[in-house]
């Protein structure tokens, strides 16, 4: 009897396949310029991850985005990872 309720709990809380292909792919916002809260607040708005290289990269000491890859408007899958290069300057 015990087998018969494991069962269809380990179906409902494994995820599959089927579950990755159900959220639709997203634009990469245009974040270059924007502040460190803005690029936080567009990227979780996106459904998007970020890492970031570049001055101030290493201790989050960076206060702009100047550059993106992919480039804004790309569509990607949702929660991938942007790769930003980021200054410790604003122009």
């Amino acid at each position: 009897m015990a087998s018969l309720l494991v069962a269809p709990l380990v179906l409902l809380v494994t995820p599959g396949p089927a579950l990755a292909s159900t959220h639709p792919r997203v634009r990469v916002p245009d974040v270059r310029g924007l502040s460190k809260n803005a690029v936080y607040a567009a990227m979780h708005r996106a459904g998007l991850y970020f890492s970031t290289k570049g001055p101030g990269s290493a201790h989050e000491t960076w206060v702009a985005v100047v550059a993106e890859l992919p480039p804004a408007g790309t569509e990607v899958a949702w929660h991938s990872t942007i790769a930003f290069t980021v200054t410790t300057h604003v122009s």
